[in-house]
């Protein structure tokens, strides 16, 4: 009889785990509004709960908003794990807290339903614009030329947004500014950029050693400070070009700001799924849709920190530049190989401050040198308003990630100033960072991002 009893509970545990459907969302073109998802912070103690934590992750198909990391022996004797956001669906909820709660590591339920949290932002957003163009009527001017002029850097902004932005900076400062295209999208939607440097210096021959900061936004679809911290960089850089500090800038480099790689990602961001990853590519044998950006550049292609698997967020693509995107980039940069000073890659969040590698761990031959920037970066950051940053190497200071824009550009085009940041916060809000946090979290990115290339000019 207890034989008996023993088979049937474990027939019960078998068929109530194979009943869960362990993929995210079924169909990546459905509109989603995550009603019924809970959102959890899992708060690991120890590296044998962070193995644990990452099993679960490719068992049961969670996405991790933060990866789990494995720490060193300082980090974990004193206790210093970072805790993972994750947002398990209604289906899942009961079984992925049960593992949990089996394992013994501890949890918190953030939300109860996500769809609160995004229909509280868009509220937000929706209402900031409302007023905003209600200023504009009161203003009695053109509406089109109050919204532009006075463009509202502290607020998230649709794809055409930004474009037309882009467009109405590069036709205000004809001299400072060019509009830019790198390529068209999988879905033939315009990879748009900006350049801002003296236009007019740069069309002497003497201009031929001018040197280039690239800073790439919007590579993963969700994360919406990438996009806004970039639009704001375009704009500060050109309102402000009279201040004596960013006059030796615009004279000593051309930035090129490229605010949406991943442009049909971010629409589909607005108009289906808020926490949409990838590409919008079809992947040929597969109902899953899109592959991950940011580990589809040759550089030790799908080796570690991605998966073949195009149903996950980390799909790698079927071969190296395999989305139309990455392959526009990187044919964009081969353009100017040899000029460009500097590369930084916008992401969130985490509060990171990093360089290559991240595909291993060796040390590069320059990581004293970008080391010492990714300090003074940091200190920086932290004077201004009291944000705390880590910094290191990739692979140091998260996890190994193969096939990123970062360790490409430093071992293929030998940009030997590259940089991948991760932007505000470390979990309170996630991708959901509230618009008030957008102009603070822009003014200390670029005091940064100055910091560093102080010191990249000294060494």
């Amino acid at each position: 009889m207890l034989l008996h009893f023993f088979f049937l509970f474990i027939i019960t545990v078998v068929n109530t785990e194979s009943s869960i459907d362990f993929h995210r969302n079924n169909d990546d073109d459905a509109h989603l509004d995550y009603d019924g998802y809970q959102l959890l912070r899992i708060k690991p103690i120890n590296n044998k709960q962070i193995e644990l934590i990452k099993q679960f992750q490719y068992d049961y198909q969670l996405d991790y908003w933060n990866q789990p990391f494995i720490q060193q022996k300082h980090d974990a004797d004193n206790n210093n794990f970072q805790s993972i956001l994750t947002l398990i669906n209604p289906q899942q909820k009961q079984f992925i807290k049960s593992k949990l709660n089996q394992s013994n590591i501890d949890y918190d339920i953030i939300s109860e339903n996500y769809k609160k949290i995004i229909e509280q932002q868009n509220l937000e957003i929706n209402l900031a614009k409302k007023l905003f163009y209600q200023r504009s009527l009161s203003a009695n001017v053109n509406v089109n030329d109050y919204y532009y002029d006075q463009f509202d850097y502290g607020n998230y902004h649709t794809y055409d947004e930004l474009y037309s932005q882009i467009d109405y900076l590069a036709n205000k400062y004809p001299k400072m500014a060019e509009k830019i295209s790198i390529g068209y999208s999988y879905e033939r939607r315009n990879i748009f950029g900006i350049k801002i440097g003296n236009l007019m210096m740069n069309n002497n021959s003497s201009s031929s050693d001018q040197k280039i900061i690239f800073v790439e936004c919007g590579i993963h679809a969700r994360e919406w400070i990438s996009p806004a911290f970039c639009i704001w960089l375009a704009g500060h850089l050109l309102s402000s070009s009279t201040t004596s500090q960013l006059t030796s800038l615009i004279d000593h480099y051309q930035f090129i700001i490229i605010p949406s790689v991943n442009v049909d990602g971010y629409v589909f961001t607005h108009t289906h799924q808020r926490l949409w990853r990838k590409t919008r590519s079809r992947q040929y044998g597969s109902f899953c849709i899109g592959a991950d950006p940011n580990r589809n550049w040759d550089s030790s292609w799908c080796q570690k920190g991605s998966s073949y698997d195009p149903c996950t967020d980390i799909y790698c693509g079927k071969r190296p530049f395999s989305e139309i995107e990455t392959r526009q980039m990187a044919t964009f940069l081969q353009k100017y190989n040899g000029k460009i000073f500097a590369y930084f890659a916008i992401h969130s969040y985490s509060q990171l401050w990093m360089f290559p590698y991240g595909y291993s761990s060796k040390r590069i031959n320059d990581y004293n040198r970008l080391r010492s920037a990714s300090q003074a970066a940091v200190n920086a950051i932290r004077s201004l308003y009291g944000t705390q940053y880590k910094y290191g190497s990739i692979a140091d200071v998260i996890y190994l990630a193969s096939g990123a824009s970062v360790d490409y550009v430093y071992d293929k085009l030998q940009v030997k100033n590259s940089f991948a940041l991760e932007l505000r916060d470390t979990g309170t809000y996630g991708f959901q960072l509230p618009i008030w946090q957008i102009i603070p979290t822009c003014l200390e990115t670029w005091t940064g991002i100055k910091a560093a290339i102080k010191i990249l000019e000294i060494y």
